[in-house]
């Protein structure tokens, strides 16, 4: 579920912030605001604590197109009342942090089972201009 009509379609920087709003493609918004790949829509909850799963339906709505954590997107989050379970893969362990924060983050989660293991990347190895490159078994000359 979306809301019904985005302040403004598609996306936009955010120019400026304080004193209760935003400012964005040149448009004044006073309140909180829900910036999503679709559009920036105005947003229900006033204060953190007033987020609950309900307000994060449009989230969850696009999140497919979102990015919210670069690297993780092999991660699964599942919740069942203020429990919160994490699964998945993530190359680095920076990122099973993070995303453990993040859940922790949210007022109406009171459990983070952080189940994400670390897979490293492989990275190639560049050969040095000193190296012989080895061809079929031989080195060449």
């Amino acid at each position: 579920m979306t809301p019904a009509t985005p302040r403004y379609p598609g996306r936009a920087p955010i120019d400026a912030y304080g004193n209760g709003g935003f400012r964005f493609a040149e448009m004044s918004h006073r309140g909180s605001i829900l910036c999503l790949p679709s559009g920036i829509y105005a947003w229900q909850p006033g204060s953190p604590d007033e987020i609950e799963t309900a307000a994060l339906a449009p989230v969850l709505a696009e999140r497919d197109a979102l990015d919210l954590l670069p690297g993780s997107g092999d991660i699964e989050v599942r919740c069942d009342g203020g429990r919160t379970t994490l699964t998945g893969q993530v190359s680095h362990k920076r990122l099973k942090r993070d995303a453990g924060e993040i859940a922790w983050a949210i007022p109406s989660v009171n459990d983070v089972q952080n189940n994400v293991t670390i897979v490293p990347r492989r990275r190639s190895r560049p050969i040095r201009e000193a190296e012989t490159p080895v061809v079929a078994g031989r080195k060449q000359a």
